[in-house]
């Protein structure tokens, strides 16, 4: 008996402490995007977007430790997904949804289906 409740203790344990939760569901227009950016959590890319007054996001794209771009896009909220574009009403060049919050991690979905963890921070734009 003892040999069966030890290795399915110690799997209930790791089941707990797995990263797997992603957080808090809810949306974009919850989370005041304005005034504050979204910096990717990646070991390798760079990619943070800076969201101003009147539907501006400044952009940062590139690879930590090499070349870097900064376009400028526009954003707007439509239904459940932030939608970053060339000008205002145009088809995203980037779409995210399903955003989940934790702490200051928000986790959300690509167009592709790829999943996304950016930190929340208040920006100084």
């Amino acid at each position: 008996m003892r040999s069966i409740l030890l290795p399915l203790a110690a799997a209930a344990f790791l089941v707990g402490c797995s990263p797997t939760q992603e957080g808090k569901p809810t949306d974009w227009s919850a989370l005041g995007l304005q005034g504050k950016t979204l910096d990717l959590i990646d070991d390798s890319k760079i990619e943070t977007y800076a969201f101003a007054e009147q539907g501006l996001a400044a952009a940062t794209f590139g690879t930590k430790g090499g070349a870097v771009t900064a376009p400028l896009f526009y954003w707007r909220v439509e239904g459940q997904s932030l939608v970053i574009s060339e000008s205002p009403g145009q088809q995203g060049v980037e779409e995210l949804g399903t955003p989940k919050i934790q702490g200051d991690v928000v986790s959300a979905k690509r167009k592709s289906g790829a999943s996304v963890r950016y930190r929340l921070v208040k920006s100084n734009v």
